[in-house]
């Protein structure tokens, strides 16, 4: 009898589920993509936002909250990856990103500057104070030696709206720069 009433309470859970989280993979898949996600990006972080919602089902049926949760487990993991796309590049291309032709195409500004120093650190510490929607396409072009087209197709975006990006994001990044050394 005990048996029956857990399945019977399994499949509750389930139904409520299927009922409930379920129709919240669509919300989750637009919110990855307005942070900035490839649409295969995307895709991949809701199916282990929804896999984490599955392990948790107990706990998450009894709250209220469950697209707030969802949106949350999302946006880590999106953080996450982010972050494991920065160590590869830091630590990587080092002797690509001081290649003296690439720094001589480079534009006088900030960017330039911190090169030619070899002040990479100050580099890394202004890139991470800088919104990522500005500089994951500012790592892919400087440090991955991507082209413009190459970044628009790998972050799903128009090619002068990746210039516009990666054009705003350099401004920034040079006045954050700037303020660092205040």
């Amino acid at each position: 009898m005990n048996r029956n009433k857990k399945s019977t309470n399994e499949k509750q859970i389930k139904e409520i589920f299927e009922a409930t989280v379920i129709p919240l993979y669509g919300d989750v898949y637009k919110y990855l993509l307005h942070l900035g996600c490839d649409c295969h990006l995307a895709e991949n972080i809701s199916q282990i936002t929804m896999e984490k919602a599955w392990i948790n089902r107990e706990k998450l049926i009894s709250v209220d909250y469950k697209k707030q949760w969802m949106f949350r487990v999302a946006y880590n993991e999106y953080i996450t990856f982010l972050r494991c796309i920065s160590k590869e590049y830091l630590y990587t291309d080092n002797d690509k990103r001081l290649d003296e032709d690439k720094s001589a195409k480079l534009t006088e500004d900030a960017l330039e500057i911190l090169i030619k120093n070899e002040d990479l650190k100050r580099l890394r510490k202004a890139l991470d104070l800088l919104d990522t929607k500005y500089s994951v396409p500012i790592r892919l072009r400087y440090f991955g030696g991507k082209s413009h087209q190459e970044i628009a197709e790998i972050l799903n975006l128009n090619y002068s709206t990746t210039r516009s990006i990666i054009a705003r994001g350099l401004s920034k990044l040079k006045t954050i720069f700037l303020e660092m050394d205040r």
